[in-house]
């Protein structure tokens, strides 16, 4: 199933709870990473989606808060359903639409007194991180470095890592190395 098939498919199963609720879908981003929310007047439910269900942010007014933050405040470590652990992206969306429907009542229709309270302890928890374009970017430029290095396209690895570098993990750190060194040499072969 493509990528965009997928994402429909995701739609339809997060409408059984977001349209009576009032809310609707729109689309705000293509690229490698999609951005789709359902809103209903101050009230958003965003969605970051690339192979999977990625990120999914709740917010009312000026509150924004991640959905698995949320349900972490809420139900306690364990936190909600999505994310899941299946690799069956639909099952993402399934699992979230179960948040919503078990949990999240007071975001889908209520007066969002309870749902503040909650997000605020939510925004206290520092797992949390706001998602910007900006991270979008990095996660974007990260992927692009991966698929570079599986085509030997070394260059461009070092092309794509080089600005973010202070923000490499361990394996991206190793794999700039690698290219650096191959770029240098001119091998595209061998360790």
């Amino acid at each position: 199933m493509s990528r965009s098939d997928t994402l429909r498919r995701g739609v339809e199963i997060l409408d059984a709870v977001m349209a009576p609720a009032g809310f609707k879908f729109e689309q705000v981003h293509e690229g490698a990473y999609v951005c789709g929310r359902y809103r209903r007047a101050d009230r958003a439910l965003e969605l970051h989606f690339s192979d999977s269900l990625r990120l999914v942010s709740q917010r009312i007014g000026d509150t924004v808060v991640m959905h698995d933050d949320f349900m972490r405040a809420l139900v306690g470590p364990s936190g909600g359903r999505y994310p899941g652990r299946s690799p069956e992206p639909l099952d993402d969306f399934r699992g979230l639409r179960t948040d919503l429907r078990e949990h999240c009542g007071e975001f889908l229709r209520g007066n969002a007194k309870k749902w503040r309270m909650v997000a605020e302890r939510a925004l206290l928890d520092p797992r949390r991180f706001t998602v910007t374009h900006e991270f979008l970017q990095l996660e974007d430029a990260r992927r692009d470095a991966r698929t570079a290095f599986a085509n030997r396209e070394f260059a461009k690895v070092v092309a794509l890592y080089e600005p973010i570098e202070k923000l490499l993990m361990p394996a991206e750190r190793r794999r700039l190395e690698v290219a650096r060194e191959r770029v240098r040499t001119g091998r595209r072969d061998g360790w």
